[in-house]
């Protein structure tokens, strides 16, 4: 492809700033599971000191800010590539800025975390976050992939930005899949953090004696489970609908496919998660499962903008 070919060091470090920020939310969901949030209960330093004490928790916690702070400095020098070597591109300069930005906020946030104590409504919002800024950071990857490209025939301005009017529904589809995925995960975080992703020992239903949930923490985990349920279904939904749509990118069909497994192995996972009765490993990868598929509802949605970004044989 003509931009990758034209840069591949920015390629590269858009795609390691890709995983970085999931690695990243995954071993925060790792640090959250273990207990680890106040395992430095000093920020940015670890009990005072640069390098953490060889300790279980300060080590989980310290590894998730120092792949934060890795993130920070890919981020650093795609923003400065872009401005020498892409100045021309607004589009690009704009976006790989903003995504800078989110990525300063949520690390204080995250010193906010520490040094509040952990307090709930900073880490649904640091969460909120982080999960956001793997939207900005893959649709970076998009408007870079997209340079050079012929403009999207037929096409209409939605919100910020123009899409093609054939793959309108597509778009909007994936749009709103991803706002559902968004709002499962920020369900289930506050089902954690109040104590109700503990309440139903069993699934698919919650366990206890009433069939019908009636106590607060067994209504807040169910409708966590209500909402995953809806959000898979309308997700898989259109998954199935970008599959048959007829000349579209191998490429697209691969990410899509793609989607489809990850959709099954949450969906066992989370029944893993009571069944394996809670365990350290099942929510934390819980959480990482659902952030990929978030990421690549995010990568879907963006393509569907003007699937034409890839050829349609490779």
């Amino acid at each position: 492809m003509f931009s990758i070919k034209r840069d591949r060091v920015l390629f590269l470090f858009l795609l390691l700033t890709n995983l970085g920020i999931v690695s990243q939310i995954t071993i925060g969901g790792i640090t959250r599971v273990t207990g680890s949030g106040d395992g430095c209960p000093d920020w940015p330093t670890c009990f005072g000191k640069w390098i953490p004490p060889l300790e279980y928790h300060a080590l989980i916690e310290y590894s998730h800010r120092s792949v934060g702070t890795i993130v920070g400095i890919f981020t650093l020098f795609i923003c400065l590539r872009i401005f020498f070597k892409h100045r021309n591109n607004k589009a690009l300069i704009n976006i790989s800025l903003m995504l800078l930005s989110i990525i300063i906020i949520v690390g204080l946030l995250g010193g906010a975390v520490v040094l509040t104590e952990l307090n709930p409504a900073i880490r649904t919002i640091h969460l909120m976050l982080a999960e956001i800024t793997v939207l900005i950071s893959v649709t970076t990857l998009i408007i870079f992939l997209d340079t050079g490209k012929k403009p999207i025939p037929h096409k209409r301005k939605w919100i910020f930005f123009n899409i093609s009017k054939e793959y309108e529904k597509y778009f909007i589809g994936m749009f709103f899949s991803s706002f559902l995925i968004l709002i499962t995960i920020l369900s289930g975080s506050y089902a954690v953090w109040t104590n109700a992703g503990f309440y139903c020992p069993s699934w698919p239903l919650c366990g206890r004696e009433a069939i019908i949930p009636v106590q607060t923490l067994e209504i807040i985990h169910m409708l966590h489970r209500l909402l995953s349920l809806f959000s898979v279904i309308i997700t898989g939904y259109f998954f199935y609908k970008i599959l048959r749509i007829r000349n579209i990118s191998n490429v697209i069909k691969i990410v899509t496919s793609l989607g489809f497994g990850v959709i099954l192995t949450q969906i066992i996972w989370g029944a893993l998660v009571p069944l394996s009765n809670f365990s350290e490993w099942s929510r934390a990868g819980h959480l990482s499962i659902a952030t990929i598929l978030w990421t690549i509802v995010i990568l879907l949605t963006n393509l569907m903008k003007n699937p034409r970004i890839f050829p349609v044989k490779l």
